[in-house]
């Protein structure tokens, strides 16, 4: 995930035609209308309920070219504040921790900014303003069938966890190097983890 947002990386999602898919989604301006605060939340929710990833307001898509950005479509940020989006989201149930929302300035005027929300895979499933459920298909939200909702009712129940690696030489002897490898486990989710199995399988020539 891009960091430090700035008009020159929305300049390059642009020039670069990305394409919008389950985890970059693109909105012009006008989808922060006040009368638009339910498509917000549904829209966000959706990408939660996936598997996370970015909605940019302030890009306008291309009339012929599907899912790519043809230019940049500004916010008026004293219209609509990054305060006024961050409530708007957070009627969203349950709250999403972890979403951050990213004003980025642009040079077209002294008030006009483009939002990059970056939305985290969701625990739980997560409720939009409409009361109905949905998740990212096919670059569009769409609602959750029975099924899925049950699996992403699970996600707060199942442990989750990840592994990284690191390695430190101890000694050499002769051609021979010895390394101490060092497994850090992390727990991801919110249920405790009290086992942990890692089998680690080496090369031959190892």
């Amino acid at each position: 995930m891009v960091k430090d947002w700035n008009e020159t990386e929305l300049l390059r999602l642009i020039t670069d035609e990305v394409e919008e898919s389950t985890t970059l989604d693109y909105k012009a301006a006008d989808a922060l209308a006040k009368n638009k605060k339910g498509e917000i939340t549904k829209d966000v929710s959706a990408l939660a309920n996936t598997d996370g990833g970015l909605i940019i307001y302030g890009l306008k898509e291309h009339p012929q070219k599907r899912h790519v950005v043809e230019k940049l479509d500004p916010i008026d940020r004293k219209m609509f504040s990054k305060e006024w989006l961050d409530q708007v989201i957070n009627n969203i149930r349950p709250h999403i921790d972890g979403l951050t929302i990213y004003p980025v300035p642009l040079s077209s005027g002294t008030h006009d900014v483009a939002y990059v929300v970056e939305v985290p895979k969701g625990v739980t499933a997560h409720q939009a303003t409409s009361l109905r459920y949905y998740r990212r298909r096919n670059f569009e939200s769409v609602a959750i069938e029975d099924y899925e909702l049950r699996e992403l009712m699970s996600r707060a129940s199942s442990p989750k966890a990840s592994v990284s690696f690191d390695c430190r030489r101890t000694s050499s002897i002769g051609t021979a190097q010895h390394y101490v490898l060092l497994p850090k486990v992390k727990n991801d989710g919110r249920k405790v983890i009290k086992d942990f199995k890692l089998t680690i399988t080496f090369p031959r020539v190892l």
